[in-house]
């Protein structure tokens, strides 16, 4: 299995991080528990897709990332963000351009 250079992840994590705030898509506050351990992709029963990058995505992440391994896989979180953030009245461009290169990145396409 390939494992993903973590030089190239961090500063997308951390991009797409910032882009979430710019846009006002970042909560001070924390679900509930039980949403953030449901068992639908992208935690879609019960959480938004910016509610699940910011507190189930970018943690995994960044847990993989302290343990020096992050292993190649096929997320697929562009084309649901894509439809997820079409309804938002602001410019999501940057924040969906971020999400395709983490997906690519870590799919090992980049």
């Amino acid at each position: 299995m390939s494992v993903i250079n973590k030089i190239q992840l961090i500063p997308l994590i951390d991009s797409l991080s910032e882009q979430l705030q710019q846009l006002d898509l970042w909560s001070d506050e924390i679900p509930p528990q039980s949403h953030l351990l449901s068992t639908e992709p992208f935690c879609c029963d019960c959480l938004s897709l910016d509610a699940w990058l910011q507190f189930v995505f970018i943690p995994k992440i960044n847990d993989l990332l302290l343990q020096d391994h992050v292993p190649c896989f096929a997320c697929g979180i562009y084309p649901i963000a894509q439809e997820s953030f079409k309804h938002l009245l602001v410019n999501t461009s940057n924040l969906l351009l971020v999400i395709k290169e983490i997906d690519e990145t870590l799919s090992g396409n980049e």
